[in-house]
């Protein structure tokens, strides 16, 4: 009889993956509790310009560690999205149409000693622009990105209409938040309807308009990991327009980075495991599982 045994290892900067000390035990568990739950932190904020900067105050109460999503929809430039040291971009697009319209969503994780706004450059030739930072709490930000999964691109199909679809996503973590993020241009639009197939509604994060320009989000957690099918939304007018669906992941979940395959596996007492040739970043969590005949008896992992 052979018994599987889960041997888990928080990965310190030191230690050598490529080696393991095969663990006799009748069982093996690896127990997770979320820490918290992904929320909004605050109220969104918004801003809105005529020119090629836009200032958008940070959201009231924000802390270290929380997740913040910029979106922009901005008019006279249709090629070069929004920068700001410190924030990195989502994903970016042109609209449509013969005037140049472009919309972009950037991120930041914020530090300890954040300012009270930001300023953000916009392409060049713009005559006008609207955003609005939205941030969350309860986000583990302890691997490479924030997100559940790779975020889509922005969806944009290029004609006028009212109905504002955006590309599917599928989550890979319990109580991921899934975020739909719209951006168009034309006067005086709003958003409402906010919806996907799986979580279903999502609830209205904001609503802002310049005078022919206009952002809205939505959001909702997705209590289980699966397909969202299409974001949808509706507009107040037909217009040009893009949008995108992002999945923050919360703090406390875990997914796989890689799976790992073991080779040289012999009546030894240890067992290589091959590691992505990136390696493993700092402090993720590694798993080998291992079937083993329970009468070995050798010293614990090191």
């Amino acid at each position: 009889m052979k018994t599987t045994c889960t041997l888990v290892r928080r990965h310190p900067p030191f230690l050598n993956l490529s080696l393991w000390a095969v663990v006799a035990m009748p069982l093996c568990a690896f127990t997770l509790t979320v820490e918290a739950a992904i929320a909004p932190r605050g109220s969104a904020t918004t801003g809105t310009t005529t020119g090629t900067s836009l200032t958008i105050a940070k959201p009231t109460e924000v802390v270290a560690g929380d997740v913040m999503i910029v979106n922009i929809a901005q008019v006279g430039n249709n090629s070069i999205a929004p920068t700001i040291s410190g924030w990195t971009l989502i994903a970016g697009t042109n609209l449509g149409s013969i005037t140049a319209r472009y919309g972009a969503v950037l991120y930041r994780v914020a530090s300890a000693s954040e300012g009270n706004n930001y300023t953000f450059t916009l392409g060049s030739g713009v005559t006008e622009a609207v955003g609005d930072v939205v941030a969350f709490s309860g986000v583990d930000t302890s691997g490479a990105t924030p997100f559940d999964v790779p975020p889509a691109t922005i969806y944009a199909s290029g004609n006028r209409s009212i109905s504002v679809p955006a590309n599917p996503i599928t989550t890979a973590s319990a109580s991921a938040a899934v975020i739909m993020f719209g951006m168009a241009s034309y006067t005086g639009l709003t958003w409402s309807d906010w919806r996907t197939t799986s979580p279903g509604a999502l609830t209205e994060l904001y609503d802002h308009q310049s005078a022919s320009a206009s952002v809205g989000a939505a959001w909702a957690t997705m209590p289980t990991p699966g397909f969202t099918d299409l974001g949808a939304a509706t507009l107040s007018a037909s217009a040009y327009h893009g949008a995108i669906l992002i999945a923050l992941r919360p703090a406390g979940s875990w997914v796989p980075d890689f799976i790992g395959t073991a080779t040289n596996i012999s009546s030894g007492t240890t067992i290589t495991v091959a590691v992505p040739a990136g390696g493993v970043a700092v402090n993720r969590t590694v798993i080998v599982s291992i079937a083993m005949d329970p009468s070995i008896s050798v010293p614990p992992l090191q």
